[in-house]
């Protein structure tokens, strides 16, 4: 099966550093799969994934892909602008031209989908770590993506959070989308991704 995204052999050097921090790294991504990258602290897995977003130009090698991404940085809140969760589902929707019909009936599905029906009504900065996490991807899944690209989702969860992540991120999987995450969390990625990826020195 043709890959839905691959990179090949890209280079990555920040301005005034000296090394780089991606080198060379070719990768393969599955439709429909939920792959993890793994690796320590300024090992390059940040970039990897922006790189692969189109945010980040590598200087050498080329990502291809024909699919839509999206992108959530690791700080959920970067996502939020609305003050209450069910708001920032709505005026989403609504500043993409949906009818009204259309924007209850997908909030609706949505909040049952990422389970916020209980707080719709709170600020997202009140939520829990784990709810915050869960609204920045249902605003992303709101986007229609093919490749849902996550930058440390469970930094900062406890177990049982990680768990509800966990089981979340597979149900989007489970819909057709196909889910990248780069962490350094080794026994969620064992436990839930289909695919692991070890990143060291900016390449696997």
């Amino acid at each position: 099966m043709e890959p839905i995204l691959r990179t090949e052999h890209l280079t990555f050097t920040y301005p005034g550093e000296a090394r780089p921090t991606l080198g060379d790294l070719s990768l393969e991504i599955a439709r429909g799969s939920f792959v993890a990258v793994l690796g320590h602290n300024g090992s390059g897995k940040s970039t990897a994934l922006k790189v692969m977003a189109g945010i980040y130009k590598p200087q050498r090698g080329r990502v291809i892909t024909k699919a839509k991404c999206t992108y959530l940085p690791q700080n959920p809140k970067a996502v939020f602008s609305e003050t209450t969760v069910e708001e920032e589902l709505t005026e989403f929707l609504y500043r993409r031209g949906s009818r009204e019909a259309e924007v209850i009936e997908t909030v609706e599905q949505m909040l049952r989908f990422v389970e916020l029906c209980e707080v719709r009504q709170r600020h997202p900065y009140d939520l829990s770590g784990g709810q915050m996490q869960r609204l920045a991807v249902a605003k992303a899944l709101l986007t229609k993506p093919e490749i849902l690209l996550l930058d440390e989702p469970t930094k900062g969860l406890d177990a049982a959070l990680k768990e509800k992540l966990g089981q979340y991120i597979q149900k989007i999987v489970a819909t057709g989308v196909t889910v990248v995450i780069v962490s350094h969390d080794v026994e969620f990625c064992a436990d839930y991704a289909t695919d692991c990826a070890l990143l060291f020195d900016g390449n696997l």
